[in-house]
């Protein structure tokens, strides 16, 4: 398929076909939806403000979505079945909702999320780890430990989230986080706050002017 921008805030989407495919085609062509998770009650997708859809290198999807308090974050669909498989995570831990999350795969084809927790009001991070069977196909999906980022407060809100330098190794392959912190009563001011860590060693740096707020190693 192509999508491109046609004019600010239109874009094209054109579904591409061989001349050979063409001759075997039936029409309409229809493009029918998939649900993914039925029992959510939030905006699952909401705010642009990093991917929640990934596909790894094998052709695996995995997506993940607000799915409100209570309900789980994390679905995968193997390259080689149509069934979305509910991974039984909820990456806050249950007692409120994981909102603008944000996620990207590593050079291992792990997963780096970020996200806001509405309970705790912070900017949290947590790495998922995936297995695969020797086909590739997902068996496993494993939250590791979160960690608050910025406990700040309400203040700081859609965070977004890149791995730079797949595959550079260790010192150069990174986790980038950025988010907004919105100012309050005139004590902390209008900026964006941009962390960085190595994916394989925790060695952390900022940008952040001001400091407050700010948790753990991600300084």
């Amino acid at each position: 398929y192509e999508f491109e921008k046609v004019k600010d805030g239109v874009y094209s989407l054109a579904v591409v076909l061989d001349e050979k495919d063409l001759e075997k085609a039936s029409w309409p062509l229809t493009i029918d939806p998939v649900v993914i998770d039925a029992g959510a009650t939030a905006t699952g997708t909401a705010y642009g403000n990093g991917r929640k859809i990934l596909r790894d290198a094998w052709g695996n999807l995995i997506a993940l979505v607000d799915g409100g308090t209570g309900n789980d974050n994390v679905y995968t669909k193997d390259y080689n079945d149509t069934t979305w498989i509910d991974e039984a995570i909820d990456i806050d831990g249950g007692a409120g909702s994981s909102v603008e999350i944000a996620a990207d795969l590593d050079s291992s084809n792990n997963i780096h999320v970020v996200y806001r927790d509405t309970t705790l009001a912070d900017i949290v991070y947590v790495k998922i780890t995936v297995t695969r069977a020797a086909d590739n196909t997902i068996t496993s999906v494993a939250k590791g430990t979160p960690v608050s980022l910025d406990i700040t407060g309400a203040e700081a809100v859609r965070p977004s989230l890149i791995v730079a330098n797949k595959g550079g190794g260790l010192g150069v392959e990174k986790v980038g986080v950025a988010y907004a912190m919105n100012a309050t009563g005139g004590t902390i001011r209008n900026e964006v706050r941009f962390m960085q860590r190595d994916v394989a060693k925790e060695n952390y740096k900022n940008t952040v002017l001001n400091t407050s707020g700010l948790s753990g190693y991600w300084r």
